[in-house]
């Protein structure tokens, strides 16, 4: 079978509640309390990757074919996060502009499809 015919008619399904939603937001909020803002932009990365992993594709009929897995670690995002953190000082903040971009890029590249 042709592989283009197999990446036909998709569409995506993202099982995220309302709940995980609002207990993630609040998590991350308090940690950047803590961290004294630096957990903002950790936190960028963790959100896209809670998107992708809770995200299924979806064939024409609707059944479950596969899902998205983040496999980015730990030590990736705080060593792009610090270099980004950087980045933003040293431009005086104009260097958050490019770090939106850039930190969708990093987790995307990370993003597989695993087929069920």
């Amino acid at each position: 079978m042709n592989n283009n015919a197999l990446l036909t008619n998709l569409n995506f399904k993202t099982k995220l509640t309302l709940g995980e939603i609002l207990t993630h937001g609040i998590l991350w909020f308090i940690l950047g309390i803590f961290t004294l803002g630096f957990a903002f932009f950790v936190y960028a990365y963790y959100q896209n990757m809670k998107v992708l992993n809770a995200t299924e594709i979806l064939d024409a009929n609707g059944t479950a074919i596969g899902r998205f897995k983040c496999e980015l670690e730990f030590t990736d995002i705080i060593g792009h996060a610090i270099l980004w953190w950087f980045f933003s000082i040293i431009t005086l903040g104009i260097a958050s502009f490019v770090f939106l971009y850039r930190k969708k890029q990093f987790v995307l590249e990370r993003t597989v499809l695993q087929r069920y």
